[in-house]
């Protein structure tokens, strides 16, 4: 399942808030804080954050990298490839991606990869240039019995 985010989580939140749910946004340095907060239930949204907070070695990063493209309606499919790559259609944007860094703390754009993407994607799609195109005749149902037919081990 595919999702959203900016709709989805926006969502989210409101029904939190309609709730009765409050966010407050608070920059702690030490984990004995959180232990004094009042409230019942925290939401830990730390992210990377959280390895010193709760001086978690094991939390390890794990960087990707998207290209977005201008919003295409007619792009109403994902698709999977080799070398990792991939495409989804959001409403606004076509996503391509194909990054999967263990260990990378980076958060710079890496130019290498967006244009082994970038290219990865235009060989994929160019090579549906390359198939035969079929023509209605190809389709005749008696011509795909009798096709199916020959193939047949008897």
């Amino acid at each position: 399942m595919l999702i959203e985010p900016p709709i989805y989580l926006n969502a989210m939140l409101t029904d939190f808030r309609i709730a009765g749910g409050a966010v407050r946004m608070v920059k702690f340095e030490h984990v004995t804080q959180l232990q004094q907060l009042a409230e019942p239930v925290i939401f830990n949204c730390t992210g990377l954050g959280a390895r010193a907070l709760f001086d978690d070695q094991e939390l390890t990063p794990i960087k990707g990298q998207l290209t977005v493209l201008l919003p295409q309606a007619e792009v109403n499919y994902l698709t999977l490839m080799e070398d990792d790559l991939y495409m989804f259609p959001r409403t606004d944007g076509v996503l391509l991606g194909g990054l999967f860094q263990k260990g990378e703390w980076s958060l710079s754009v890496d130019e290498a990869t967006r244009a082994r993407v970038l290219r990865g994607h235009a060989q994929f799609f160019g090579s549906f240039r390359r198939c035969p195109r079929a023509g209605l005749n190809d389709f005749r149902p008696g011509r795909v019995f009798e096709t199916n037919r020959s193939n047949l081990a008897v």
